[in-house]
């Protein structure tokens, strides 16, 4: 895929529930325990062979999973390429999210 600037996202899902999920906290289950953690926190750097480099963070994604599955952890992250979690903090921040 050819990033292209300013953004380097190609909209693949809707752009309202991917925004969504940007601003709502993320929920996961740790330790037995249902909590929330702030979108677009925790990010890691995750290699991949023939990808590259892409950075993980969390996001609300798992939704029914925290209720169906039984796990002492449920964590859903969100791949994205370098940078992005940078740019999607700074659009929140400056209210590009808002309504």
């Amino acid at each position: 895929m050819v990033r292209t600037w300013p953004y380097e996202y190609k909209v693949v899902f809707n752009p309202y529930d991917t925004i969504s999920e940007y601003l709502r906290p993320a929920k996961i289950v740790e330790n037995n325990k249902l909590i929330e953690k702030e979108a677009l926190s925790e990010v890691e750097k995750i290699n991949f062979k023939k990808v590259g480099t892409l950075e993980a963070f969390n996001s609300d994604g798992a939704r029914t999973l925290l209720k169906t599955i039984k796990a002492t952890n449920i964590k859903e992250k969100t791949l994205r390429y370098p940078g992005y979690t940078e740019l999607m903090k700074i659009l929140r921040f400056t209210g590009f999210f808002d309504h």
